[in-house]
């Protein structure tokens, strides 16, 4: 379960951690979709996980830039996780069959929670966030980079 951390620079008071709805500085990486198909995010959707687990989707991070052969797919397969795994073949992306009429892109998935991200980043600094600096590990290749900046686009 990755736990994302959100600081925010306001003009005159530097740099503050923000805190979730929970405050809570770090928040779950989750996106889970209830029975209503309602988006739930943060730790409400990873808290969903055992009741929903085919519409909870967790561990984004690790499929992004990945192909549904790759080791990371092929090991959370076999870690019990219900999730089918597809190539879009529009985007050449990883997607994830919720159902047969539902796929979700990784990128997708990852916008959902840099949404959240800027949700409680405004809530917090009570002004519209415009702009953002993301950090990936120094191990990632750019085709783990380039799904995250498509997601960050999706997210606004």
């Amino acid at each position: 379960r990755a736990l994302p951390q959100v600081a925010a620079i306001k003009p005159g008071s530097g740099i503050e951690m923000v805190f979730d709805e929970a405050s809570k500085r770090k928040s779950s990486a989750a996106v889970a979709f209830n029975n209503e198909d309602e988006r739930v995010l943060g730790d409400d959707a990873y808290n969903l996980a055992p009741r929903l687990p085919k519409r909870t989707y967790v561990y984004i991070k690790t499929l992004l830039g990945k192909a549904p052969g790759s080791p990371a797919v092929a090991a959370m397969s076999r870690l019990g996780y219900p999730y089918a795994f597809e190539l879009n073949k529009t985007s050449s992306s990883l997607a994830i069959r919720q159902d047969p009429s539902t796929a979700y892109l990784v990128e997708e998935l990852a916008a959902f929670v840099l949404s959240y991200a800027k949700k409680i980043s405004e809530a917090h600094v009570g002004a519209v966030v415009r702009d953002c600096v993301l950090t990936v590990p120094p191990f990632w290749q750019a085709s783990e980079r380039l799904p995250l900046m498509r997601g960050a686009g999706i997210a606004g």
